[in-house]
């Protein structure tokens, strides 16, 4: 109740105070997130905590711990995208991603650049030794809807532990809001592009050494080990604060009371507005940071390469700000969440709702990439960011024919049937398409 309570006053003073969030002139500021897991090279085991967080020590500041005790996140500065500012964006996310990779090797690991650690069970995942690592997975599991668990349209695997989300990796952008009905326009936007970033770039089929079939399980791990709902909720059309909302935002307020509506967990008054954001686990959320309101873009796994992973976060600032310049009609939510499934169980070879021009129409994932990539390219361009690096970035999407864990599972396929178990099949497999180093 003490947490209810100072969320909701904490959220009156910043709704009356929201001059201060304004900010003036047409500029894009974005910083990126990507996060990584971590194996022992002797025997591809997690990592102790200790040697994550020797390598966190030598950084200086810009990689941090996250739920997995074998798992580490690196972010860059927010810079203005204008006039060259992408170029050092990307600079900087290969620099970082270059260093810490250099740190994990000095200490005999393998930097894993996947959305999933998939040589992890996904029972007994060892967590970062902080509070919130052990109170919230252990409420969800504690509380954890009664249903099955093993998922997969090829093997299937246990995605039942709340923990599972510490051997899941995910590359993340945030822009900065103009006011907030800019933050609330942005988050609702990028639920309806979301699916297509989805689509394009799912990197996160295999679990255990195995593979689940389902291009992209990150999210729908999340979901399954986290619905706490009861019977009552259900009859409700109550749905889990991981995924998609029930309808898009019509404001700030209306935001911060779907918050409201789930458990704080943890017990931190004073930090009440911080934790409810933390937990709010949807594709998109708004954040306070300082005097700003950012808009956070979180469904798209980790790529193999920091080129990628810029690569697919320009394609959805691009795509962004397409929809933002020509005030598109957002898509009906219930067909942003079948083309989420859509994206999430075929990537590449999905049919995605589209804005064709002429309408909304059902279309090949491929057909969609064209017209969408086209887009993304053409705000871009009208705001000075589609520099050549950013140009030669989105090529990369432009010959992309497969999502990663398509190519991924191909690969490995190929290695199985020269007399590879499964494990050292995709081992080498993701060697070989940088997605282990």
């Amino acid at each position: 109740m003490a947490m209810r309570v100072s969320f909701e006053e904490q959220a009156t003073v910043l709704l009356s105070q929201l001059e201060r969030f304004r900010k003036t002139g047409l500029i894009t500021r974005c910083g990126l997130e990507v996060e990584y897991g971590l194996i022992e090279r002797s025997d591809w085991n997690q990592c102790p905590q200790k040697k994550r967080d020797d390598i966190i020590a030598r950084t200086g500041g810009y990689a941090d711990v996250e739920l997995g005790a074998a798992q580490i996140e690196i972010r860059t500065e927010p810079f203005c995208l204008e006039d060259g500012g992408s170029e050092v964006l990307l600079d900087q996310l290969e620099s970082r991603d270059a260093t810490i990779n250099q740190h994990a090797q000095d200490l005999n690991l393998y930097l894993i650049s996947h959305g999933t650690n998939p040589f992890v069970a996904t029972r007994g995942i060892e967590r970062t030794a902080l509070s919130k690592y052990v109170l919230v997975p252990n409420h969800h599991n504690n509380y954890q809807r009664s249903q099955d668990t093993f998922v997969g349209n090829g093997q299937k695997i246990d995605i039942g532990d709340a923990a599972i989300i510490g051997i899941t990796n995910s590359v993340q952008a945030n822009i900065e809001a103009a006011d907030a009905g800019d933050a609330v326009d942005m988050v609702n936007r990028s639920f309806a592009i979301g699916p297509m970033a989805v689509s394009f770039f799912a990197n996160a089929r295999f679990l255990e050494g195995k593979d689940t079939g389902i291009q992209d399980i990150r999210m729908i791990a999340w979901e399954i080990s986290h619905d706490t709902r009861n019977e009552d909720d259900l009859k409700a059309g109550n749905i889990t604060r991981v995924g998609l909302p029930g309808c898009y935002y019509d404001s700030l307020n209306g935001y911060f009371d779907h918050i409201l509506k789930y458990p704080f967990i943890l017990d931190a008054p004073e930090a009440a507005m911080a934790v409810g954001i933390g937990l709010n686990w949807q594709d998109s959320r708004i954040k306070v940071i300082g005097d700003s309101l950012v808009a956070e873009f979180r469904p798209v796994s980790t790529q193999a390469t920091p080129q990628l992973n810029f690569c697919a976060m320009m394609f959805y600032v691009g795509r962004l700000l397409w929809a933002k310049d020509h005030q598109e009609q957002l898509l009906p939510m219930i067909k942003v969440q079948q083309n989420r499934n859509e994206a999430m169980y075929f990537g590449s070879q999905a049919k995605l709702w589209t804005n064709v021009g002429i309408g909304i129409k059902r279309i090949p994932a491929g057909e969609a990439k064209v017209i969408e990539v086209k887009r993304a390219e053409e705000a871009l361009a009208s705001r000075g960011i589609l520099t050549k690096i950013c140009k030669d970035a989105l090529s990369l999407l432009h010959k992309m024919t497969k999502s990663g864990s398509e190519v991924l599972a191909e690969k490995r396929e190929t290695f199985v049937g020269q007399g590879a178990d499964d494990r050292c099949a995709l081992f080498t497999a993701l060697e070989k398409t940088g997605g282990i180093r």
